[in-house]
């Protein structure tokens, strides 16, 4: 089966771009969306085609260790790795944030990954590390 193409449109509600994983954490328990997600690797992005919990609440366990269920076996899940550019698009102002900071409404997105563009300071037993 070939990757799906990039440039081709995903129809979804809800869309998580991430260079990092775990996603985010509950508790201390990580939530685990794309495990191949790195600092060295381009954007993963994530599109979920539907919120109903009976689709999200086998991926979520599996995402947090608990099932086998993953997100990029999920038909109701589009995951798209190693992404260098991609443009979020909605008919109506949604709202958008960074690192859990609300950043306001939009109606398009763009998100770059920009190699080097920072420079990081992580505890050296961080898995940046492993």
């Amino acid at each position: 089966m070939d990757p799906p193409d990039a440039s081709a449109g995903v129809p979804g509600v809800f869309t998580v771009c991430l260079n990092t994983d775990p996603y985010t954490y509950l508790g201390t328990r990580g939530l685990s969306l794309v495990p191949e997600a790195t600092l060295d690797t381009p954007l993963a992005i994530v599109t979920f085609r539907s919120l109903s919990p009976a689709r999200l609440l086998p991926v979520f366990a599996g995402a947090l260790g608990i099932g086998r269920a993953t997100a990029g076996a999920s038909s109701s899940i589009d995951v798209r790795r190693d992404v260098v550019a991609s443009t979020i698009s909605a008919s109506r102002p949604v709202p958008w944030q960074v690192d859990g900071d609300h950043l306001g409404e939009a109606t398009t997105l763009t998100v770059r990954h920009e190699p080097n563009a920072l420079d990081l300071v992580v505890p050296l037993a961080s898995a940046a590390f492993a």
